[in-house]
């Protein structure tokens, strides 16, 4: 999403460039046409694409879900106290703007 201009993600970058069993050049190829539609369309045609929520469907879930997610958080922010990341592993949440508020963070 970050790539795709969806969702500015430092967090998810640093991640990605540092684990051993990834590869930046093999998402470019994978990613590559996709981009080039974005580009040629000027919009995100198939992937990665937000639909509004109750439109959202099995090609779009990973982004309809980080979204949903997004909001949801951010909407409780001023009443939460805490956040518990359930089998979080590769989730960089709690290093993004939830970090920022003062809010204990748990994995």
């Amino acid at each position: 999403m970050d790539k795709f201009g969806l969702r500015k993600d430092q967090a998810t970058v640093k991640l990605f460039d540092a684990l051993l069993s990834t590869s930046g050049f093999g998402i470019w190829l994978t990613l590559f046409p996709l981009y080039v539609l974005k580009k040629t369309a000027g919009e995100n045609l198939i992937y990665s694409k937000i639909k509004k929520e109750g439109n959202e469907s099995l090609a779009n879930l990973v982004t309809s879900r980080t979204v949903y997610f997004d909001e949801l958080l951010n909407k409780s922010f001023k009443t939460t106290s805490q956040l518990v990341v359930m089998g979080s592993r590769f989730d960089t949440r709690c290093y993004g703007s939830i970090a920022e508020n003062d809010i204990a963070l748990f994995e």
